[in-house]
């Protein structure tokens, strides 16, 4: 497993280590899986949300409200919230958000960032359900600024300057919720987070325009998270007039 660590960061895994949490914890958040594909709606294994597409994107950002979670139902699940670039036509991902997961039913959340694959998902700081983020992923002189504000306690905010290891295209915007990776071959099971909604969801591309998910300038697709039988795991709501929110439900674990 390759590292690139940032100041005052640790790895999930090694968090898991230092704190004698014998479940392993999620390692990556990976581009989707998709199952299947229709004209402006997708499934997929580990994605629910929205991405955006048809240009080259420079920056993205979303707030949410971090759900608490009920570990009943995924003792050792985990489920984690972000916004970023890349991922849904590409390789490659540029992501930060939050995240919450269950050890042995109790439940921890962080806030966290990844630039797969080129490092594991990389915590921050431990943070607490109700708390009000702001995410953020902007490309600028080459670099790719990373920023995670926590509105309620600024203490758990962070902003970390990283550089693309590989070809980052930038071809997609995208706001999910994401069952991490791994449990053998599969997705971590989902612990119950009721419902999270993104809100002041936009994306700028490389010609300095700016608008919504659904902005006329690209290409919106919805995405549902199913299992392997095709039944829904995350719902995704319609946008709202704005184009700028939605909603992500739990529906089951796995």
């Amino acid at each position: 497993m390759r590292r690139v660590m940032a100041v005052g960061s640790t790895t999930l895994l090694m968090l898991a280590m230092l704190t004698g949490v014998a479940a392993a914890a999620p390692k990556h958040l990976a581009p989707i899986r998709i199952i299947h594909m229709n004209k402006g709606a997708v499934t997929s294994g580990n994605w629910s949300g929205y991405a955006s597409t048809g240009t080259t994107f420079k920056s993205v950002k979303g707030t949410w409200t971090q759900p608490s979670i009920d570990c009943s139902v995924a003792p050792n699940g985990a489920v984690a919230f972000w916004v970023g670039l890349d991922g849904f036509t590409s390789g490659t991902v540029e992501q930060d958000g939050t995240i919450a997961f269950c050890t042995n039913g109790t439940a921890k959340y962080f806030d966290w960032w990844e630039m797969y694959p080129a490092n594991a998902v990389q915590v921050v700081h431990t943070i607490n359900p109700g708390d009000k983020f702001t995410s953020s992923v902007q490309f600028t002189g080459g670099q790719y600024i990373l920023k995670v504000t926590d509105t309620t306690n600024s203490a758990a905010s962070f902003s970390t300057t990283q550089s693309c290891q590989g070809t980052c295209s930038r071809s997609s915007a995208e706001w999910i919720t994401e069952a991490p990776c791994c449990v053998g071959s599969g997705f971590f099971p989902l612990p119950n987070f009721n419902s999270i909604k993104f809100t002041s969801a936009a994306t700028a591309n490389d010609a300095g325009h700016k608008g919504p998910i659904n902005d006329p300038s690209w290409t919106a697709t919805s995405i549902t998270m199913v299992n392997g039988s095709g039944q829904t795991k995350v719902s995704t709501s319609a946008l709202n007039a704005a184009g700028n929110s939605f909603t992500n439900r739990w529906v089951r674990a796995s």
